[in-house]
């Protein structure tokens, strides 16, 4: 089962790297694994993240979230 914040994740995801339903893809992306995830669309997503969840992220969970699944277990604890 797919929660609120996993799917409004994948949504920014799909909007960001254009990968309309491919929710199974987008749950295994990681900056090291997708070459369209570099340091300026990290930043990107980060604070659309930031405007759509109205969370912040400190300075170290930024450098930390490099994937998916890190972004959406620090958001859960956040939320």
């Amino acid at each position: 089962m797919t929660s609120d914040i996993e799917t409004k994740l994948i949504k920014i995801f799909e909007k960001k790297f254009n990968l309309k339903n491919k929710k199974n893809k987008i749950r295994k992306l990681s900056a090291s694994n997708f070459n369209k995830w570099d340091s300026l669309e990290h930043l990107q997503i980060i604070m659309e993240i930031e405007r759509n969840f109205k969370k912040k992220f400190t300075f170290t969970e930024i450098i930390n979230l490099k994937s998916f699944k890190k972004i959406y277990e620090t958001l859960k604890k956040k939320i």
